[in-house]
């Protein structure tokens, strides 16, 4: 059945008719021009989410040095850095279904693996090139910063930004979002178990209807998926902000989930860091964890991330950062960790 929705003015009630998209880069075309189409009022009404667009097809490899396999529909960001990725289906797309599901956790996975902070940043700087805007003053905006005729001030506000985005990253702090003029049930049904699963991750989906009537055009969006075991999961309360950890906390944490001996384990490493002068960063997140990372100059590199209730370190690229180019070295970093008793690393895989 046809539904409809009415406009009234001059005194006269003006139907506008629910009507399919003719073509699905259409929609594509009106969410990269109107990024609140994604309801990011509805997504956290009490901090609404605001969204800026990095860049449409947004290219995505399966592995670190390999070709870029895939295209998402489009990658956002929101105000606190959270990489918000997007795919867009027709309800006639018999892809929306289970195979869209999988196509956007490949994106996810992968995109996280191999999206280096730096191909994000030169993404968005070239969608603001094409729009014929400075992405200074498109960040500048979008993050509502003070004006000043201070440049440091802005540039710092910028800087941090971005450092935020980094951290979201290497703590898979995203956003998952299928978008279509109809969400069958079935879908609704996955998405709304996977938002209920996934600790640092929210998965959503927001149905963007059309009404067409005379020469008027109305989009009205939806967002499925957050359901009271969705917030319960990730840890959030009213403001949807994430916790940011530190020693104690995370230290608790270990305690509570993997005992006395994951602690030893997880107090050595900080002893070794610690002795090493290597940067100890803890992370914003629903996830409990922490980077180490090596500074070189002016760039801190992350060598590898430990979480509090899965006990593990992960290893990050390292393939264009001397020493660790080398797979000797790599294994020469491992076995400094295996010297810890309870320790299990293997330095010639991404992650443990």
């Amino acid at each position: 059945m046809t539904r409809k929705i009415y406009l009234i003015g001059d005194q006269q009630l003006q139907p506008m008719t629910e009507t399919p998209y003719d073509t699905e880069s259409l929609l594509q075309r009106f969410l990269a021009q109107y990024p609140d189409l994604l309801g990011g009022d509805q997504m956290n009404p009490d901090d609404p989410r605001r969204l800026i667009l990095v860049k449409r097809e947004m290219q995505v490899a399966d592995r670190e040095d390999g070709s870029r396999r895939w295209a998402l529909d489009h990658l956002y960001l929101d105000q606190e850095g959270i990489p918000t990725l997007v795919e867009v289906k027709r309800a006639s797309n018999t892809q929306l279904r289970r195979e869209v599901v999988a196509q956007m956790l490949d994106y996810a996975a992968n995109g996280v693996m191999y999206w280096p902070l730096e191909r994000i940043r030169s993404s968005f700087e070239e969608t603001c090139r094409l729009a014929g805007c400075t992405p200074a003053t498109a960040l500048s905006e979008f993050l509502r910063l003070e004006p000043s005729e201070d440049d440091e001030a802005e540039e710092a506000g910028i800087e941090a930004f971005w450092g935020h985005v980094k951290t979201n990253l290497e703590a898979e702090r995203l956003r998952l979002v299928f978008v279509a003029d109809e969400i069958p049930p079935s879908l609704q049904r996955i998405i709304e178990f996977l938002n209920g699963q996934m600790s640092s991750t929210e998965v959503l989906a927001v149905e963007v209807k059309q009404f067409v009537g005379g020469d008027l055009r109305t989009l009205v969006a939806r967002v499925i998926g957050q359901t009271a075991r969705a917030q319960t999961a990730k840890g959030r309360g009213s403001t949807g902000r994430a916790q940011r950890w530190e020693e104690a906390s995370f230290l608790k944490v270990v305690t509570d989930t993997q005992g006395p001996d994951a602690v030893r384990v997880v107090n050595a490493i900080l002893a070794w860091a610690r002795s090493h002068g290597l940067p100890i960063r803890w992370l914003a997140s629903p996830v409990s964890a922490f980077i180490v990372g090596l500074q070189q100059g002016e760039r801190q590199y992350d060598l590898f991330r430990v979480k509090a209730k899965e006990a593990v370190v992960l290893f990050y690229r390292h393939a264009e950062l001397v020493p660790f180019d080398a797979m000797e070295k790599r294994n020469e970093l491992a076995a400094r960790f295996n010297s810890i008793p309870g320790a299990s690393v293997d330095g010639s895989k991404g992650k443990q």
